[in-house]
């Protein structure tokens, strides 16, 4: 199962996947928002928009930028994925 959760400000969605669901269109907010994955690996597409920048975190390690502002991006289990944005853009999530 993976779990996402998006947060900014009083936003926040909690949502379970489970590994045979379709891929999830995910609806990020004007500012940074936080992906986190669950127990389950997972692909998460990032396209349009404006964004700044995008960082993945896994386990007690430092943030890594990934130096993109667009484009697909393996989340292992408990990964967390940060993005910077200005203009909403799109975000699906397809787990393992």
């Amino acid at each position: 199962m993976a779990t996402r959760i998006e947060s900014n400000g009083d936003y926040k969605v909690s949502t379970t996947l489970g590994s045979t669901q379709a891929p999830v269109t995910e609806t990020p907010v004007v500012t940074s928002w936080v992906f986190t994955n669950g127990a389950e690996p997972g692909m998460m597409y990032i396209t349009g928009g404006t964004v700044t920048a995008i960082t993945i975190t896994r386990g007690n390690n430092a943030a890594i930028t990934t130096g993109l502002i667009a484009g697909s991006f393996y989340l292992a289990p408990y990964d967390i994925l940060t993005v910077a944005n200005t203009v909403v853009p799109t975000a699906i999530f397809v787990p393992c």
